[in-house]
């Protein structure tokens, strides 16, 4: 039997269903959906690129709101550089608050670094002690009692007292003694005049003593010889000006400064006689502490309760309605004593008294004779 030719076919895969399940094509046997998403990521492409583009704006401009935040904070604090109270406040620390405190004013300005305070007298202890007193009856008896201070001896006036409260500035002054030695004397802790007098006295290398005279400082050379007493200034200082020795330059063995010491408005009454004060009648009592009676025989009483100084004492009696007019009270020329001239004419006699009680005008030096109509009192101090 002669062999007969056949026709083979291709025939798909099928899944039970029936679908085509194979993706190659037919007669190519090109993967369809590789190719398919090829050419979709081809046509892809633009828009790929614009995400792209955009996502890189998006830092940038991510980027700049970050710079701009730190520029806005870098602006906010190159503005306070622009205030000049952080870079020149001051504060003050003390190493042992226990022992020393400081504070410093609001507008203080006070030189940077760190100074060493040294006490110029350290502390004592003090007792007063009143009069005996034999029984309880002695002090439950009808009567004023009164207490004074002051009268110390030998209490040296305070250099803030001198040249009309103006005070002196403390600092350091070159001595140079008649043998041409010459030493610089530290006055930077002198308080009072005494101290003046004892830091000089002190001193070894020259051999000048100091004293007071009157209102005014004397040096005297103790040694002798051919050169000059002088005094000078150290560092640009004042203090031998305000002691009124600056200009001191003599070949005499003693010299004797200007006057520095003369009362002002400002004087305290208790500075007054040597530190014992004025006594003046208490504020309640409302009882007159000065008569004065002038040439027309006008007699009043002056009341100076409340006053504290010699400004207070001046304006009392020169504001005494009972004298308008008629009388000027004020410190004398030579700043040692008060001065009242009496403005009226008559044959009275001008006058003060002390008040009914109290001894206020003779603490004031005022119960001298006048003449002239004026009435120069005592030395004050």
């Amino acid at each position: 039997m002669p062999l007969s030719r056949k026709r083979l076919a291709s025939t798909p895969n099928r899944d039970a269903m029936g679908r085509i399940t194979s993706n190659v094509g037919l007669i190519t046997g090109i993967p369809i959906t590789d190719t398919v998403d090829q050419l979709i990521a081809v046509a892809g492409t633009p828009r790929d690129l614009l995400l792209s583009r955009t996502q890189g704006l998006q830092q940038q401009q991510l980027a700049l709101s970050s710079l701009s935040t730190r520029l806005l904070g870098l602006q906010f604090e190159l503005n306070k550089l622009n205030v000049s109270d952080p870079f020149e406040a001051r504060t003050v620390t003390s190493q042992n608050e226990e022992v020393l405190t400081a504070t410093l004013a609001s507008d203080g300005q006070a030189a940077l670094g760190t100074y060493q305070v040294r006490p110029v007298q350290t502390a004592s202890a003090q007792q007063l002690i009143s009069q005996r007193f034999e029984d309880l009856d002695d002090i439950q008896s009808t009567g004023t009692l009164a207490f004074g201070f002051g009268g110390f001896v030998d209490e040296g006036i305070s250099l803030d007292e001198l040249n009309s409260g103006a005070g002196v500035a403390r600092g350091e002054i070159r001595i140079t003694d008649l043998a041409g030695t010459s030493a610089v004397i530290d006055l930077s802790l002198a308080r009072t005049v005494d101290d003046v007098i004892d830091t000089i006295n002190a001193d070894t290398t020259i051999n000048v003593t100091a004293s007071v005279d009157g209102d005014s400082f004397t040096l005297t050379d103790n040694v002798g010889g051919g050169g000059t007493l002088v005094v000078q200034e150290v560092a640009g200082g004042s203090t031998a000006t305000d002691l009124g020795l600056d200009g001191i330059s003599t070949a005499s063995s003693e010299a004797t400064g200007t006057d520095v010491f003369t009362l002002y408005a400002g004087t305290k009454l208790t500075q007054l006689n040597d530190g014992n004060g004025v006594r003046i009648t208490d504020d309640s009592t409302d009882i007159d502490d000065l008569t004065i009676t002038l040439a027309d025989t006008t007699s009043a009483g002056v009341d100076l309760s409340g006053a504290s100084t010699l400004e207070d004492v001046i304006d009392a009696i020169n504001n005494d309605s009972d004298f308008t007019g008629k009388i000027t009270a004020a410190i004398s020329a030579d700043g040692n004593r008060l001065e009242l001239t009496d403005l009226t004419s008559g044959a009275g006699a001008f006058a003060v008294a002390n008040g009914v009680t109290g001894s206020a005008a003779d603490d004031l030096g005022l119960t001298t004779t006048a003449s002239g109509g004026v009435i120069t009192g005592n030395r004050l101090v």
